[in-house]
């Protein structure tokens, strides 16, 4: 473990920062012979281990079951990596050996983080599988906060006939994840995994998984791999980004976008010359329309004398009326005839 808690001082100690030196580490040593330092997980005396062969670290004075007691070299290895290259991105900013009041982990997250705008990052290095991850999958979904899981490349396995897929564990399979990255490799529902190699300290990154043979083997449609000094950070979700791949996606977003833009400038278009043509049936209807009912209802004609065509006399007393000629039959003529 690298953090423990000075109880005179109250405040962490961190064993692998850069303030540590041979000279500096003496007076933390002293402090932790007069078990004035704790484990932050179960609060027991701890030892100051800062010899010229291994990695500088606390130890438990008394054995326990204490779940930073036992941890591997290679989640202790990977952990330094991460701490370093984080607290160069977020200066003051990364917690170590962070526990979860929420979740029961099997061991404390390695990293942790708070940004300035209110966002919790947190990431968690695994070099094996274990039993309940579904259940601790889980109680992450339930959180305010963005997981990043991180595999030690040892768990790489390659498919037994083609080396281009990968042969997961349940552990990997529940801790994919989806990425808006993937978008990049023409996948918009598969998911990615991530790993750290110790020995080159490069992270790998397959993005695009998709299974091809129940329940293990998967395809990927891209690797990636860069040194980790090289990796960027999203601000949204603490996501690893490769180099470019932000540039390529907000110009895919720009294009998706212009695309809809055109395509409802289109509908637009169609809309408006739609609405015009019905316009101008409706007003021509009703041009008809008003003018058949002006001339149903101009009766000045019924009150008009006319002259009949049979017997040259003016009358209102008509049956039949030519107004072309302005002429009628009278009656009289009609029942003459």
């Amino acid at each position: 473990m690298f953090k423990a808690i000075d109880i005179k001082e109250q405040k962490e100690i961190i064993i692998i920062d850069d303030q540590w030196n041979k000279q500096s580490i003496e007076d933390l040593r002293y402090s932790g012979q007069n078990n004035q330092l704790i484990c932050p997980e179960c609060e027991q005396p701890v030892l100051v281990k800062a010899g010229d062969v291994k990695q500088w670290h606390f130890a438990h004075r008394d054995t326990g079951s204490c779940p930073l007691r036992n941890e591997s070299e290679a989640v202790l290895r990977g952990r330094i990596m991460l701490y370093r290259w984080l607290s160069k991105k977020y200066p003051g900013k990364v917690s170590l050996e962070k526990s979860i009041s929420d979740i029961d982990l099997k061991r404390p997250l390695d990293c942790y983080i708070e940004t300035d705008k209110g966002k919790k990052f947190a990431y968690w290095i695994l070099d094996s599988g274990f039993r309940s991850h579904g259940k601790i999958k889980k109680q992450f979904l339930g959180q305010d906060i963005s997981f990043q899981i991180i595999f030690i490349s040892n768990m790489i396995r390659k498919g037994p006939d083609d080396p281009s897929t990968l042969v997961l564990t349940p552990t990997e399979r529940s801790f994919a994840y989806r990425s808006e990255y993937n978008q990049l490799y023409l996948s918009t529902i598969d998911s990615a995994l991530t790993y750290l190699d110790l020995t080159t300290q490069y992270l790998h990154t397959f993005r695009g998984l998709f299974i091809i043979h129940k329940p293990q083997i998967f395809s990927y449609k891209k690797q990636l791999s860069e040194p980790l000094d090289k990796i960027l950070i999203s601000p949204k979700n603490g996501e690893f980004v490769y180099p470019g791949e932000y540039e390529k996606l907000k110009l895919l977003k720009n294009k998706y976008v212009q695309k809809q833009n055109n395509i409802s400038t289109e509908k637009n278009t169609i809309n408006i010359k739609k609405n015009k043509l019905i316009n101008h049936l409706s007003f021509n209807k009703n041009d008809n329309r008003n003018q058949s009912i002006s001339t149903d209802n101009d009766l000045d004609y019924l009150t008009k004398t006319y002259p009949c065509k049979k017997c040259r006399k003016h009358t209102r007393k008509w049956v039949k009326l030519d107004l072309s000629t302005n002429t009628c039959i009278c009656r009289n003529c009609i029942s003459k005839s």
